[in-house]
């Protein structure tokens, strides 16, 4: 589970996005980490060196620094053999905007090895509308979910070329990764694989998106 000061540091982050528009601005996420020393929340054996290549393959800036005012990037898709989705959720100047990437990864068509990523990329307007959006995201805990690795028992499952989620998450003065592996195998025992999934319909459905995975939910 995430540690106390990140709990007590997200509590103010959701407080700044659901003050009303006249009281919120840029100082008030400043002051939420007073410190001299920027917040990073990564979880053990995280592969680094792989995110930030995929990042520069799509000519994404790092979120590893933080982000003024509030960034969001999940990231899901099928392994190592399928194609990936991101949806980039920013909060600058007070105003939400969204992205989609639909993500294709390239092969040789000789040798039949990796080569690149590109991705195809579109503005998005959740249908609901921001505030109604963000609020079920918040409902299904995005801000505050422990990486998979940190649930009891989750090292019993074995994963061979697993299905991903990605989230990260920055401010001014704090970075959190964390992410799910085939989170609908073990939904009906976590809570947090259920909340992930939920995450991904709930996106999904307010973007328009084809579903990228088949599976029932339960509520």
């Amino acid at each position: 589970m995430p540690n106390k000061s990140l709990l007590i540091f997200l509590f103010f982050v959701l407080q700044f996005l659901n003050c009303s528009p006249k009281n919120r601005n840029s100082q008030r996420v400043r002051e939420l980490n007073t410190s001299d020393t920027f917040l990073r929340y990564i979880p053990k054996d995280i592969p680094l060196r792989a995110i930030r290549y995929y990042e520069s393959q799509l000519g994404l800036d790092s979120l590893n620094n933080g982000f003024d005012s509030v960034k969001i990037s999940i990231r899901y898709g099928a392994g190592l053999a399928g194609n990936d989705r991101m949806i980039i959720l920013s909060n600058s100047n007070f105003e939400w905007t969204g992205t989609v990437l639909e993500i294709k990864h390239n092969y040789s068509a000789t040798t039949g090895e990796f080569e690149s990523l590109s991705s195809v990329n579109k503005f998005v307007n959740p249908i609901s509308g921001w505030e109604n959006f963000i609020n079920k995201l918040f409902d299904q805990n995005i801000l505050t979910l422990p990486d998979c690795s940190a649930l009891p028992s989750f090292s019993n499952y074995t994963f061979a070329d697993p299905d991903a989620v990605d989230v990260q998450i920055a401010t001014k003065n704090a970075y959190r990764y964390y992410c799910y592996l085939n989170p609908y195998n073990f939904s009906d025992e976590y809570t947090e694989a259920k909340n992930i999934l939920f995450i991904l319909r709930i996106i999904e459905k307010e973007f328009d998106l084809k579903p990228m995975w088949e599976y029932e939910l339960k509520k």
